[in-house]
């Protein structure tokens, strides 16, 4: 169904294919749902490393554990919970980015997790785990990679 002055073609009730829409010289292709999902996933998942950041931020700061642990700890849930709705696929596409999505969001909460469990154990006084809390800086590299994957799949959206 090519776009014609017509309607004929568009009451059809006909899903398009990718080659049917032509507007203004710019042509869309309909996007699988599992990328749609996958979008809203991974936003979510930049939505929530901001939350990361922060708490990762407190326990480099050395706050009072019952401050950051009500922060954290709801939000290690989260991201988990955002990794079990990644879907299954068959499309080698969507398994890639399932795949990379998968390993940052846990990358993510463990990160959390355990910045959450050295905050807890710098109040046995040990130096050498002091040190290591003092070395935490946010969530890095895999943080930047999830916000290049979104950025890819709102590509993928708008072609």
């Amino acid at each position: 169904m090519k776009l014609r002055g017509d309607l004929g073609d568009l009451a059809s009730g006909r899903e398009p294919d990718a080659e049917d829409l032509s507007l203004v010289g710019r042509s869309y292709r309909k996007v699988s749902p599992e990328l749609e999902l996958l979008q809203r996933i991974a936003g979510e998942g930049v939505s929530l490393q901001a939350r990361a950041e922060m708490v990762i931020r407190a326990v480099h700061e050395g706050r009072p554990l019952g401050e950051v642990a009500g922060k954290g700890g709801p939000l290690v849930r989260s991201l988990f919970a955002l990794e079990e709705q990644l879907p299954q696929s068959a499309d080698p596409e969507v398994r890639r980015y399932v795949t990379r999505i998968r390993a940052i969001l846990r990358y993510d909460a463990e990160l959390v997790f355990q910045s959450l469990e050295l905050l807890a154990l710098t109040a046995l006084g040990s130096p050498r785990l002091e040190e290591q809390r003092r070395k935490l800086d946010g969530l890095g590299a895999p943080a930047a990679e999830l916000r290049q994957l979104e950025d890819q799949l709102k590509h993928l959206r708008s072609r």
